[in-house]
């Protein structure tokens, strides 16, 4: 949706937009971090951490496209 002519030019000022999708961006990178962290590691803590991580990494994603739909129409 970020280059959805509607949308593109306001993307990176609208919070609820741009950086949004940044955190959610962020948020998955770290899920990731713990994923291989606990992939090494025998403690289930990190992939605890990875799942709840990815968890809201996808809810902060459905919230951005959520916005996107509600600002495009």
């Amino acid at each position: 949706m970020q280059s959805d002519p509607l949308l593109a030019n306001i993307w990176s000022q609208d919070p609820a937009l741009g950086p949004a999708q940044q955190r959610s961006r962020d948020t998955l990178a770290q899920a990731n971090a713990r994923l291989g962290e606990g992939l090494t590691n025998p403690d289930l803590a990190p992939l605890q951490q990875a799942r709840d991580l990815g968890n809201q990494a996808a809810e902060q994603a459905a919230g951005v496209k959520n916005e996107a739909a509600r600002k495009k129409s």
